[in-house]
């Protein structure tokens, strides 16, 4: 047997060891090569694709990875505006107009129908204070008839005639006025009677009570429905061409007042108001004008609606009440078929300050 020599032994083994060793120290450089630039890649480098289906492209390989396309409702092909809040400080809220609820009068024949106010008496506001005036005249209507110291009550047959009740179709008679329950009330219905096909009331304080210049207050819940035409007035004593429209309706139109001066039966102003949302049947509202020696201003419900100093009377005025019912000719136009009997035109007080 060849003998191996001792050194030759150890360079073997010498050399199959370097050669492991080197195997193992380019075995750990090559993954640890990998596993740094694995942990140095950031998700967040990667680069979302437009399109579908949508492309991932990562800086790892530069090479495109087909993904799934989602769902077409989770993929907008814009970005979202910004949802605008609204301003609370400025936000309007809208609320439904609510329908006015109508009674049925007792009152109303089988082939009428009717809006009726109810007759129960209503809250009355304590009397107003104004500076620098004093209550010179009211009327509450707390009597159980109609006072008539203070108030005439117009009659188409052989009773009192006032100056200026000509126009419309009703007859007017004492029989449609009522006082109940702290209101004066005026009641027009279908009824023939003076050649008339319907009736219906008016009150004047002609020489029974006027006043020059001061405040004058009427609150009062209004008739509505084609044909009627509420109305309060101002008159001069001995000169009824001049005429102050503290309040005028027209039943076919609810919701808007007019409010007019004339002179010598010319119109010289007139103001509109509108009561938008409601109508002047389902509530009590109260019309007022300031007279002065140099101007008219007026107002509802304590809400100015215009001033004029054109045509100031300077003369002492009494006070009308009236409804009337309209003919075809006549500026509120005539009842038709969609026109409500009977109506009511209640006054709740009248208050005069100086």
């Amino acid at each position: 047997m060849k003998q191996v020599r001792p050194h030759l032994m150890r360079w073997k083994y010498v050399a199959g060891s370097l050669a492991l060793l080197m195997i193992v120290v380019t075995s750990y450089a090559f993954f640890a090569n990998i596993s740094t630039h694995m942990k140095n890649t950031n998700p967040s480098d990667a680069h979302v694709v437009k399109g579908s289906p949508t492309t991932l492209s990562s800086p790892m390989s530069g090479a495109g990875v087909t993904l799934p396309a989602k769902p077409a409702s989770n993929m907008p092909t814009s970005t979202p505006e910004k949802e605008l809040t609204a301003n609370p400080a400025i936000s309007i809220t809208s609320t439904p107009t609510p329908t006015p609820t109508v009674k049925t009068s007792s009152m109303a024949t089988s082939t009428d129908t009717a809006a009726t106010p109810g007759i129960a008496p209503t809250p009355t506001s304590s009397v107003s204070t104004y500076p620098g005036m004093h209550l010179l005249w009211d009327e509450e209507f707390d009597e159980a008839s109609l006072d008539a110291s203070k108030w005439n009550v117009q009659d188409n047959g052989s009773g009192y005639q006032a100056c200026c009740l000509y126009d419309g179709q009703q007859y007017y008679t004492p029989d449609n006025i009522t006082v109940q329950n702290g209101l004066l009330r005026i009641l027009s219905q279908k009824r023939d009677l003076g050649g008339k096909h319907y009736t219906s009331g008016a009150v004047t304080t002609e020489k029974k009570f006027s006043f020059l210049y001061g405040r004058i207050d009427v609150r009062a819940r209004l008739p509505i429905s084609k044909g009627y035409w509420p109305a309060i007035w101002l008159l001069s004593e001995g000169n009824e061409q001049n005429e102050i429209d503290m309040m005028e309706l027209l039943g076919k139109d609810p919701a808007l007042v007019y409010l007019t001066t004339h002179q010598d039966q010319q119109q010289i102003d007139q103001y509109l108001h509108s009561l938008q949302g409601t109508d002047y049947s389902q509530g009590f509202h109260t019309f007022s004008l300031l007279w002065t020696a140099s101007s008219l201003t007026f107002y509802i419900d304590g809400q100015h609606v215009g001033t004029t100093t054109r045509a100031v009377p300077h003369q002492r005025m009494y006070l009308l009440i009236c409804t009337a019912i309209g003919d075809a000719s006549d500026w509120p136009g005539a009842p038709d078929a969609s026109s409500l009997f009977p109506q009511y035109n209640d006054t709740d007080y009248v208050r005069v300050y100086q």
